[in-house]
């Protein structure tokens, strides 16, 4: 490891941090670290080439015998939190640049083997980047994930005998990561080419803490396949007396990812263990392992030494016409070639069937004692043609957007864009795409044994193209159409790379014996399903709680819950109060799921419940004004309570100096945008709006939208409608109301010219009002939008095919007299209220505090994520909680940017109508041509009457 030279190096790098305000970097003494900008000399990742167009350069290249390991600690420069252990291994943060230098002796192909340690940290995936030699060697090497371990924490039973979720314990241990690509499109492992002499390798990480090991280039071995299998491991013996050894599929020892976990099946008695009412933990749900890569491991024991079927009782009733993959394991180790590609076909039913290839069963040669059998969900001979579907889509998205900048998003049907001139190059790749897709589906076709529907929207991009081909200037007539079904090639894409499989069991057959059955008796079948009709009749289907008794609810130690955004998240709750509440505190809780209409009539007739959780930000202070809620202020420790949120989010909740809701949610605007586009088109994302303003006049001269807030119909918060008119109204310094909070300032200078702004960006520079973001953001259509952050959760999900080519950043923001930037955004928030007829007001009390702390919302957060996806991913109001979660480099620092600078909207009795009166204004203006100034005013009558109304209603004058 290189050493500092000397004391002036010292000095000028300690000066460069104090100056600067940038924490000096958490290394040991030793480190060479050098001033942030060092890397950025780094190759994009954008330049990079597909691995199967790399390694066609070095098809005759030699394979070395020879090993080059370059210990963790042994960098030269590193930038971000890198720290070295007395082992020699080197914890990076998510913010970290490594770089060592090795010597290659034998120029060749190598493999390159990691061995780290997952860092329990927030629970993300772990995402590196890795360079040789300054660029990103191929794209798969981009985004490189480091799998975690996962196990089920003890299983417990309630008071009405269901199995509740175990928990998901993250146990980590040292691993080996082979470089392989993450979305495994390539199968098997990646080969980097290194000329003899001096290199540089460079890992950026992107997410996450990992621990780093010994760094190896070498040769690892491929598997063999299976007729050297059976020859290396001799002829079969006689297993006439060994039993057939049943592994229950929930009983894992370990797991990839904390969204694995067993859950509970009853469509068949056979499922084992089975109830017909009370919930059994008895399978693994194909939706929760369904991820690339994710693999679970399961121990069992052998009697005797012999060759074995696996045999899995599974159900993958996800794909008709297709087949999900899994990739074998024994030991650690996949066995044989063809263990690489374990097909699970199509079944509405339970099958057991032994692990085949091609139709032949195959056999695993087991030695007495113990052994571990890992499966991995992987792609298997689908890889390559979702592959070559992805790369057309890519080709075709390019080619949309290049017919957009002609023509538009309406293009004129009998005007003639002469496109054989304009664009030749698009009309021939359509041609090549057209082959290029039926190849692929000819290709489905022959690997599926079952025909189905699998392959139809691949088949309508094909139409399009085929009949573009023979007449171009139907591109017109049909552009719109080609675009859905591009969309719809992207969800087949999305589809095609999850591979579901239900597993009950997994059973380990001796050679020569029968295999079990999946259902062997009708009149069984058909007594459970029965019993299970007739027992449902008597089941609370609302309520989640157990052991609760009729004298917990005598002593006021029930505190009664009503949530209502889900069934799965009302279970989380009740779970985690079961498991950390309630033995802490002695209270009880019974969560319940309500229709979102249930609490206002069940308040008013005094059956209400204790706490109302997800309120929209207007019902607080709507319930405040009638005495139906309390004003937490009153106990003594909320101003410690209230420390844990962003001032912003309890300014809904705020009136006349009370608080009568803690936040639960807080969501606020962002800027999205679409990087490749970006560079393509030479700019960088607005910090100002006059910078706003040349990037949309860039990009509206090649037909690209912008997206801007103005339209939440959807929307259960209140001020959603008004989030472009307060985006410029707070970074003015303005306000919705005067300063009394009594009547409106809609009226003032201020505000109308704010929105006489918001109504330019639809009038005069034709922004579209209503739109679906996520859509054309990912088709390219709208490459700059700017949107709540809870967008992020459904492109990671939605727009996957466009992973590392977008990013958010902070809003635009204005420029102050002092030169200062005010990029204020505007937020709102979802509360938890207090009933005011609660018989246990303390105790209720207890309960909020202890679900908006930071501990129990980050465990929350992650499980709701687990059982419902990234997409789920809780927009929690506790600042340390969103800070706890997992975010890359840029996400995190443009997420806390954006935090420091929020406002809230403050609710007032009648303040309802200002998004409606506001929303008249503007529909008078976008779609009648009205005066900005007159049609605002003629609207602001109405908004002061009405809170009039409402403040002399409840004895507020």
């Amino acid at each position: 490891m290189g050493s500092i030279r000397s004391k002036a190096a010292i000095l000028a790098i300690v000066s460069i941090y104090l100056l600067t305000g940038i924490p000096l970097l958490e290394t040991s003494a030793e480190t060479n670290s050098v001033s942030e900008g060092y890397f950025e000399n780094l190759a994009g990742k954008s330049e990079a080439v597909d691995y199967s167009e790399y390694i066609t350069n070095y098809e005759t290249a030699d394979r070395p015998d020879a090993e080059i390991v370059i210990s963790a600690d042994s960098f030269e420069r590193n930038e971000g939190s890198a720290s070295v252990n007395d082992d020699g291994s080197v914890e990076t943060g998510n913010d970290s640049f490594l770089e060592w230098n090795f010597t290659v002796e034998y120029e060749g192909l190598y493999n390159l083997k990691i061995d780290y340690y997952p860092t329990v940290s927030k629970g993300g995936s772990i995402e590196r980047t890795l360079y040789i030699d300054g660029k990103v060697p191929f794209k798969e090497a981009s985004y490189i994930n480091f799998s975690r371990i996962y196990t089920d924490g003890e299983v417990q039973v309630n008071s009405k005998g269901d199995e509740m979720t175990p928990e998901q314990i993250e146990n980590p241990r040292w691993l080996e990561y082979i470089l392989c690509d993450s979305d495994k499109f390539v199968s098997g492992y990646l080969s980097i080419f290194l000329e003899k002499g001096t290199h540089s390798l460079v890992i950026e990480a992107n997410k996450e803490e990992l621990r780093l090991g010994d760094i190896t280039f070498c040769q690892i071995k491929e598997p063999v396949s299976y007729e050297e299998y059976l020859d290396e491991n001799g002829e079969p013996t006689d297993l006439n007396d060994v039993d057939t050894l049943r592994i229950e599929a929930e009983d894992a020892l370990e797991k990839s990812s904390f969204t694995i976990y067993p859950t509970s099946d009853k469509s068949s008695y056979a499922t084992y263990p089975q109830d017909p009412i009370r919930t059994k933990l008895n399978i693994i749900s194909g939706d929760k392992w369904s991820g690339v890569g994710q693999w679970i491991t399961w121990e069992f024991n052998v009697e005797q030494s012999g060759y074995y079927y696996i045999v899995p009782r599974f159900r993958q009733d996800t794909y008709e016409g297709a087949y999900t993959s899994r990739k074998i394991y024994i030991d650690g180790e996949c066995p044989f070639k063809e263990a690489e590609f374990i097909r699970f076909s199509y079944s509405t039913d339970w099958k057991v069937e032994p692990l085949s290839y091609n139709g032949e069963p195959l056999l695993f040669y087991l030695e007495e004692g113990k052994h571990t059998l890992k499966m991995e969900a992987v792609l298997g001979d689908m890889a390559s043609v979702i592959k070559r579907v992805q790369n057309s889509l890519d080709s075709l998205n390019e080619n949309y957007r290049r017919i957009l900048m002609i023509t538009g998003t309406s293009p004129d049907i009998y005007r003639d864009y002469n496109f054989k001139e304009l664009i030749p190059e698009v009309l021939e790749n359509f041609k090549v795409q057209s082959k290029e897709l039926k190849s692929a589906i000819e290709e489905i076709n022959a690997l599926s044994d079952v025909k189905g529907d699998f392959t139809n929207k691949i088949n309508k991009v094909i139409i399009i193209l085929d009949q573009v081909g023979e007449d171009p200037e139907k591109i017109s007539e049909l552009f719109s159409t080609f675009k859905d079904n591009l969309s719809s090639m992207g969800t087949w894409i999305q589809d095609a790379m999850s591979q579901p499989v239900e597993l009950d069991s997994v059973f380990i057959v001796p050679q020569g014996a029968d295999y079990p059955k999946a259902e062997n008796n009708f009149f069984k079948n058909f007594w459970f399903k029965l019993k299970q009709f007739v027992l449902s009749f008597g089941e609370d289907y609302q309520s989640f709680a157990s052991e609760i008794t009729d004298q917990d609810y005598a002593e006021n130690n029930v505190v009664t819950v009503w949530m209502t955004n889900g069934r799965e998240q009302s279970q989380i709750l009740q779970k985690l109060t079961e498991q950390y509440f309630t033995p802490e505190t002695g209270i009880k809780i019974n969560v319940q799921l309500v229709a979102a209409t249930a609490l206002l009539p069940a308040v008013t007739s005094g059956k209400g419940p204790d706490v109302g959780m997800n309120s929209p930000s207007s019902t607080p202070i709507d319930f405040a004004i009638r005495g139906a809620v309390v004003d937490l202020t009153e106990f003594e420790d909320f101003d410690e309570v209230a420390a844990q949120f962003n001032e912003a989010a309890l300014t809904p909740f705020t009136f006349n100096g009370s608080v009568y809701a803690l936040p639960e949610t807080m969501t606020f605007l962002m800027s999205f945008y679409r990087t490749d586009i970006f560079e393509e088109l030479g700019i960088s994302v607005p910090t100002t709006w006059d910078e706003f303003y040349e990037v949309v006049w860039i990009l509206q001269q090649k037909n690209l939208d912008v997206g801007f807030p103005v339209n939440a119909k959807a929307s259960i918060i209140s001020n959603a409608n008004l989030y472009g008119l307060e985006l410029f109204l707070y970074q003015a310094g303005g306000s919705l109301y005067n300063s009394e909070m009594t009547a409106s300032a809609m009226d003032s200078d201020l505000n109308i010219e704010c929105f006489e702004k918001l109504c330019e960006l639809f009038t005069l520079y034709k922004f579209p009002v209503d739109y679906d973001f996520a859509n054309r953001f990912k088709s390219g259509e709208m490459p700059y939008g700017i949107a709540e952050y809870t967008m992020y959760n459904q492109l990671t999900i939605f727009a996957s095919e466009i992973k590392g080519l977008w990013q958010m950043a902070p809003v635009p923001g204005t420029v102050n007299e002092d030169g200062t930037l005010n990029y204020t955004s505007p937020s709102s928030s979802t509360g938890i209220i207090l009933l005011s007829n609660s018989k246990c007001k303390d105790k209720a009390w207890e309960l909020m505090k202890w679900v908006m702390s930071t501990d129990i919302q980050s465990r929350y957060a992650r499980e709701v994520e687990g059982v419902l996806g990234a997409a789920a991913k809780q927009a929690t109001a506790n600042t340390e909680a969103i800070e706890s979660m997992s975010w890359t480099r840029d996400e995190y620092d443009a997420l806390m940017s954006q935090m420091k600078n929020l406002t809230g909207t403050p609710e007032i009795p009648g303040g309802y109508y200002t998004a409606r009166a506001v929303d008249f204004a503007f529909s008078g203006v976008y779609a009648s041509g009205d005066d900005p100034v007159n049609s605002l005013l003629n609207n602001v009558t109405d908004i002061n009457d009405e809170i009039t109304r409402k403040r002399k209603e409840f004895g507020l004058e």
